[in-house]
């Protein structure tokens, strides 16, 4: 389902758009000849870079920002200086960079932590569902954990 078009954010793809046609002023010729419409936004904006676009779009009021890929995200400077990557070690992956939490609480940071190992917290989950030592050594023992 698409989102309905807001008028007051998309007048000012006009000014992006130089040659989009005065039937695009109107919030209902947008969504009209949305069809024509988004091709061609997409075909002029393709000629310009992500900085320039979100550069040029928040100077506008437009909301907008990037959409990285994993390792732009990984290697991008704004995130790197929001200390946004921590690396953990995994017994078994090794030493990796992991995506932090962005949000900052100062009464309950969070903590980042490994991944489990396929079944290291069988037991413990097991347990707690009312499974006994006896029944889970033999489902281990019946191959299903």
């Amino acid at each position: 389902m698409r989102s309905r078009p807001n008028s007051s954010r998309l007048v000012p793809f006009t000014t992006l758009t130089p040659n989009a046609s005065e039937v695009f002023d109107k919030l209902l010729g947008r969504a009209q000849n949305d069809d024509v419409l988004r091709p061609m936004i997409r075909a002029h904006l393709l000629k310009y870079d992500l900085e320039y676009l979100v550069r040029e779009g928040q100077k506008l009021g437009l909301t907008i920002g990037p959409v990285f890929t994993v390792a732009q995200a990984a290697h991008h400077p704004h995130l790197r200086a929001r200390d946004a990557f921590v690396e953990i070690d995994h017994p078994i992956a090794g030493r990796f960079e992991y995506p932090r939490s962005l949000v900052k609480m100062t009464a309950t940071p969070p903590t980042p932590t490994r991944a489990p190992i396929l079944g290291e917290h069988n037991a413990e989950i097991l347990g707690r569902l009312g499974y006994s030592l006896a029944d889970q050594q033999g489902m281990r023992a019946a191959g299903v954990i």
